[in-house]
């Protein structure tokens, strides 16, 4: 349960200055005040423990920041933190159509300060790829096309010789969950069935939060599994 802590403080506050008053002044009016502030730290305490202690939020732990209705909401947020990047831009998605028409020019920005990006998507060879087509409802072929033209576009940025590189890599099993990071922020949710991803709900993790420890380690954790092809050259 959850105490107010700063009602505490002031209780206590009272409670000190309330027996100075008693103990040190000689005057029936300064010791009748410090009678009256002893009676009220008193108060304040049992209300504060016995009134109004409230339960602790269990989802504090897990550091669930932001909560977006959609995808492309979490977009308007997410993509501008390329424009700060340093380190590392990770992913789990699909052919990131939507992202590479937007944000062309904030990836070469990316590349040029030496940001390594390392996208997982679902192997295009995999025949998982056209069951999900038909979870979402797409025409079938689209999503394997998207993927390809993925890895087409990295090949081509990789081959300019920038600081940094994108590397992707295949898995072949059905739909992991949506995963982004940039740096320190990290962004994901859940593939539904006959809803396209931009249209999905996304979760925002805290830094300091169980949940964002427990995605990136597991994104580390596929990334280096010996099952996943490397579709870049």
């Amino acid at each position: 349960m959850k105490v107010n802590k700063n009602a505490i403080i002031v209780a206590l506050i009272l409670c000190i200055v309330g027996l100075v008053l008693i103990f040190k002044m000689q005057s029936p009016t300064w010791i009748g005040v410090g009678g009256s502030l002893l009676a009220s730290s008193l108060v304040i305490l049992l209300n504060v423990f016995l009134v109004e202690r409230v339960p602790e939020d269990p989802l504090k732990d897990w550091g669930i920041a932001k909560v977006y209705e959609t995808r492309a909401e979490k977009n308007a947020d997410s993509d501008p933190y390329l424009d700060k990047a340093r380190h590392c831009v990770d992913g789990i998605a699909f052919g990131l159509s939507s992202f590479r028409g937007k944000n062309a020019e904030r990836v070469r920005a990316c590349l040029n300060r030496g940001v390594s990006f390392r996208f997982l998507v679902m192997d295009p060879d995999s025949p998982f790829v056209h069951a999900r087509e038909e979870e979402e409802g797409a025409q079938h072929g689209h999503i394997e096309k998207t993927i390809r033209d993925l890895v087409h576009w990295a090949d081509e940025l990789n081959a300019q010789k920038f600081k940094g590189q994108i590397e992707i890599r295949g898995y072949q099993c059905m739909t992991l969950d949506f995963y982004w990071r940039i740096d320190d922020e990290i962004y994901m949710g859940p593939y539904w069935y006959g809803r396209p991803s931009q249209v999905t709900i996304t979760y925002k993790l805290k830094r300091s939060g169980r949940c964002f420890a427990t995605y990136s380690e597991y994104f580390d954790k596929l990334w280096y599994d010996p099952s996943m092809r490397k579709l870049t050259k």
